[in-house]
């Protein structure tokens, strides 16, 4: 199914990349409880990632993660510290141009999620996740997209 929009040489790690996605977005979606044992699958993408196709951005990991922390350690009711590290850990394997895509995405995600679910509390990880998951196989295209929207005001 995804072999046209990724190259065969990184055709199975993205399938395990999916794969955790949707484990991860099942596990926050039915406890909001993300564990420390996710950390290990975590370790083991990031060392995946950094042979194959791509090194880890930093900066990515820093832009989206350093306020996260600032938002948790300010008010910890508003957002876990699974959040401020999953944007950490995606961020540092998208980039920040993606992991923007993404952000937008589960912001948008979160928003339908607590209209329709009527809960004060969301799974933010797992509307995380879809983004992720969206922002991983078309990223560019849609910071294309959104680029030359905001061009034209």
């Amino acid at each position: 199914m995804f072999l046209p929009l990724l190259s065969r040489d990184t055709f199975w790690l993205s399938q395990c990349f999916f794969t955790f996605l949707f484990c991860l977005f099942e596990q926050d979606r039915h406890t909001y409880y993300i564990s420390w044992h996710w950390s290990i699958a975590c370790v083991c993408i990031a060392i995946g990632f950094i042979g194959t196709f791509q090194s880890l951005h930093w900066q990515g990991a820093l832009l989206y993660s350093v306020p996260a922390l600032f938002l948790h350690r300010r008010k910890p009711e508003w957002i876990g510290i699974a959040d401020v590290y999953f944007l950490g850990f995606f961020g540092s394997l998208l980039g920040m141009h993606r992991m923007m895509i993404a952000v937008l995405i589960s912001a948008l995600f979160g928003l339908l999620w607590s209209a329709f679910r009527q809960k004060k509390m969301i799974a933010y990880v797992s509307c995380l996740c879809i983004g992720v998951w969206i922002s991983y196989v078309k990223g560019y295209y849609l910071w294309d997209i959104l680029f030359s929207l905001l061009s034209t005001f």
